[in-house]
């Protein structure tokens, strides 16, 4: 496929890979997933599919967040780090819809600015893209300003009214009230203006293909074993239900955790009208997993679609202790999803295979989903061992010893893979990562435990210097 070509690349930074062929891009985003992996030398062994490609690869955007500034500019911060805002008309990623509402409120706001109008002080305008009833691409448009006394909800839902009439593809118009100091372009209220109620602001794939795609891959991951009995899903992240409907409509109960309450309604409000069984919890994720945890709800899978962030540890913790024998972990991070796939292995569950979707074209972003199943905790890593005792890598996320709440320690991999009898000499609390030195039987942890708490370093000659290092700061890493 030959290069985009684009008015705004020079400045725009919005799609940094543009000047790549678009098989290079696929490969770079490959290499991402790669490196991010590589960094996890305890992570069993896994395989990164070539990236799947998008089709289209411009106008594909279905979810799009976009600055306005003075002067009816819309769309990024240009590049260079200034938060210089750039119009970006004609942009090459936007849907046809999304172009058509843009340019619509770049001539309201200009008009605005001049007359004193509602929108002449827009902060930031969400896009997102809906379908109802076979019909055309429809908008949810939710418009960003500041929260503030000179805040006018009337003139708000004029403005909404007024740009529907000019733009039929719009549905429904949401105001979000931004607090001025923080940094997200969303702010925590949204309030409904004009035309249909929707999930505004709520999270959605950018990319209407290629998150099909991912779908497929979901459900066959979750659903394709062909059992009789309906299959449990637990969908964590699940914003308004975009994977949750789907597999509840192909025979699954479903319960969908979302912390965005209005996407949490939303995604009640579709499976009711569709006659489809999912229970909806508006609530965050770990507490919603401690709290099935505690109740022991089963679940045969889960499928995860955590933000940039990843999930929690406490909330890996407690998706472990619920034992489904499926996870499907969809990923906007390769740093995070690799980190959470390295705990995830300790606790007992592993992928074979990573497989990349490129979700976002022309960007550096890469989509990634991980299937995993039940099977042994990998191996702990050892630094150094000999007929007494043994170095262990240590790593954040895992107890010394077993505890209650943890489904696995650090001293049980170890008489599982490497000596039956070892015992911890000395221990590293939970969220600590480091070194820690074991004992292969009971009877030499008392001569090796009054050695360590000597002051002279001579007193273990065996061990190398730089693991005693390690071990005395607790800083490996």
């Amino acid at each position: 496929m030959n290069r985009i070509i684009c008015e705004h690349a020079e400045r725009c930074g919005g799609c940094p890979l543009i000047d790549l062929a678009y098989d290079e891009q696929l490969v770079h985003k490959r290499l991402r997933v790669e490196a991010a992996v590589a960094r996890y030398p305890e992570l069993p062994l896994l395989r990164v599919a070539s990236t799947r490609a998008a089709d289209p690869v411009v106008g594909y955007r279905t979810r799009a967040k976009l600055i306005v500034a003075p002067g009816g500019r819309v769309g990024l911060y240009a590049k260079g780090g200034e938060h210089e805002v750039l119009d970006v008309p004609h942009c090459r990623v936007l849907s046809p819809a999304f172009a058509l509402v843009a340019d619509a409120i770049r001539a309201r706001v200009k008009r605005d600015e001049e007359a004193g109008g509602a929108l002449g002080g827009l902060r930031a305008i969400d896009l997102r893209e809906v379908f109802a009833d076979g019909s055309a691409a429809g908008v949810l448009v939710t418009l960003v300003v500041e929260r503030s006394p000179a805040f006018r909800l009337e003139a708000f839902r004029e403005a909404a009214a007024s740009l529907r009439e000019a733009v039929p593809s719009i549905r429904g118009v949401a105001a979000n009230l931004h607090e001025g100091a923080s940094p997200q372009i969303l702010g925590a209220e949204t309030i409904h203006l004009h035309g249909e109620r929707g999930a505004f602001g709520a999270f959605t794939q950018a990319h209407r293909g290629q998150a099909a795609a991912i779908l497929a891959e979901v459900a066959d991951a979750v659903l394709g074993r062909g059992d009789p009995a309906p299959p449990r899903v637990l969908d964590l992240y699940g914003g308004s239900g975009a994977f949750a409907l789907p597999l509840a409509a192909r025979g699954a109960e479903v319960v969908l955790v979302e912390s965005f309450a209005p996407a949490a309604a939303q995604a009640a409000a579709d499976a009711t009208k569709q006659g489809l069984r999912v229970e909806t919890l508006a609530s965050d994720v770990t507490r919603a997993l401690t709290d099935l945890s505690r109740r022991h709800r089963p679940f045969d899978a889960a499928v995860v679609n955590p933000p940039r962030r990843g999930v929690h540890p406490s909330a890996r913790q407690a998706l472990a202790s619920l034992g489904p024998e499926t996870i499907a972990y969809v990923s906007c991070d390769p740093e995070t999803l690799a980190r959470d796939l390295d705990h995830l292995a300790r606790l007992g569950f592993r992928a074979t295979e990573l497989l990349p979707f490129d979700m976002i074209p022309l960007t550096g972003h890469v989509e990634t989903l991980a299937v995993l199943r039940r099977a042994a905790a990998p191996a702990p890593r050892a630094l150094y061992e000999d007929d007494d005792v043994i170095a262990i890598v240590k790593s954040p996320h895992e107890p010394t010893t077993p505890q209650g709440e943890h489904t696995t320690s650090l001293t049980r991999r170890v008489q599982q893979h490497l000596a039956s009898e070892a015992v911890p000499i000395h221990r590293l609390d939970v969220g600590t990562s480091g070194v820690v030195l074991f004992a292969r039987t009971p009877s030499r942890v008392a001569p090796w435990s009054r050695a360590l708490g000597a002051s002279s370093a001579h007193t273990l000659p065996r061990v190398p210097s730089a693991v005693m290092a390690a071990m005395s700061s607790n800083a490996f890493s």
